[in-house]
């Protein structure tokens, strides 16, 4: 039963539906700890700390990420124990400290291909390449992120895959090549979509939108940064930054035009909707 609830909410997670997997996760929490099953206890806990860092919840994620390693080391539990190496990296990376990140990375990367963990290695060659990325070294990120897809591809891990021509479509856009950005981020959006990842499939509208705003087609960069925020509204990860490019956007078209390219994707009330929540965001009280 523990397990089962388990699953359902890596499930629910995968396809960006947080709400609908936390309980399912506290569920198996609430039998693995009735059980003293330290390893259930372990999973469940880093379930919950990746989906409060989606969140970005950091605070509330790294005491269940914590929890988890101290059990998994407590027990010997190597691939658990690489998994929270490497979640810890990913926190104090979005925190801005690289060399902490690239030290957990490094040692979550050393245990998984010690035991040939290779859906570990995938993930851990590409967060390597986030981090070079993040650093500017672009030159650096580019293998480690093809290395990770290589790996992705070989053991037929499409999310993964995704990912990682995601991230290649970004790189190629922060070096000025629009024609090889826009075929990788369609590649990853079209992955993304077949699977049902919602906040993957999110993510790449709004990256489609930044690349199409680049280019001057802001028409055609309003309709995807819509299509993303619809998304992110309904898997409850939106944020009053993701109204920023929005507003942005509106700034540059004029309301008219802006709301002539809303309308191609909202119906009459949705896009009025959208027009109030963007006044209400650049209200001088309106905060972050």
């Amino acid at each position: 039963m523990a397990n089962s609830y388990g699953q359902l909410g890596i499930l629910a997670q995968d396809r960006g539906d947080y709400d609908d997997a936390e309980p399912l996760y506290r569920r198996a929490l609430d039998i693995n700890e009735r059980l003293g099953n330290q390893p259930g206890m372990a999973q469940t806990y880093h379930q919950l700390g990746i989906l409060a860092q989606q969140r970005g919840d950091y605070d509330d994620a790294e005491p269940l990420y914590r929890r988890a390693l101290d059990i998994s080391e407590r027990i010997g539990d190597q691939v658990r124990m690489a998994a929270s190496y490497h979640q810890l990296g990913m926190l104090a990376q979005q925190r801005g400290d690289y060399d902490t990140a690239e030290r957990l990375y490094c040692r979550s990367l050393d245990i998984k291909e010690r035991i040939g963990n290779q859906p570990g290695m995938s993930k851990s060659y590409h967060h390597l390449g986030r981090l070079a990325q993040d650093r500017q070294d672009y030159d650096t990120a580019e293998p480690l992120y093809r290395r990770a897809l290589d790996i992705a591809e070989r053991i037929g891990d499409q999310a993964g895959t995704a990912t990682s021509y995601h991230q290649l479509g970004v790189l190629a856009q922060l070096r000025g090549d629009y024609d090889t950005a826009e075929p990788l981020y369609r590649r990853a959006l079209e992955i993304f979509e077949r699977i049902g990842h919602q906040a993957g499939t999110a993510t790449s509208y709004a990256n489609l939108s930044s690349f199409s705003e680049a280019t001057g087609n802001l028409d055609q960069a309003v309709a995807y940064r819509v299509r993303a925020l619809a998304i992110q509204l309904r898997i409850g990860t939106a944020t009053a930054g993701d109204l920023r490019p929005l507003a942005g956007l509106r700034r540059q078209l004029g309301r008219d035009r802006f709301l002539a390219a809303v309308a191609s994707r909202l119906d009459k009330q949705s896009a009025s909707n959208l027009m109030e929540l963007l006044d209400q965001h650049e209200k001088p009280d309106a905060g972050n």
